[in-house]
């Protein structure tokens, strides 16, 4: 039961329930009372949906940062594994332009190899 239910049936049920009823039914203050009492209620439960609303969308922002954060670490370690990759593969070029070169009959290639 919300806080604004608990109000109006604590009202109902106290010793002025009576005369609460009378003028609920009688006066249009009564109306302007329950519409004073139903008002805060209603925007009380606008604003507990919007707590919850801001509390996803917070936890959201911070699962979108922590895979941002995780995807920026894998980039970076795909960066460094492509740098060392093109200088393994520099490095296995200039031996074979060396074994070429070295090679005393041009054409012909280690059987090993080929």
């Amino acid at each position: 039961m919300s806080v604004c239910g608990r109000k109006r049936s604590f009202l109902e049920s106290s010793p002025a329930s009576v005369s609460y009823k009378k003028l609920r039914r009688c006066s249009p203050a009564a109306h302007c009372f329950e519409a004073k009492v139903k008002k805060p209620c209603q925007q009380n439960t606008v604003l507990k949906r919007a707590v919850v609303i801001q509390h996803e969308r917070q936890k959201e922002s911070e699962d979108k940062n922590n895979e941002l954060q995780h995807l920026k670490q894998s980039v970076s370690q795909y960066q460094e594994q492509l740098r060392t990759l093109e200088v393994k593969n520099y490095a296995l070029t200039m031996h074979l332009k060396q074994a070429q070169q070295s090679n005393p009959i041009p054409g012909s290639f280690h059987p090993d190899v080929f």
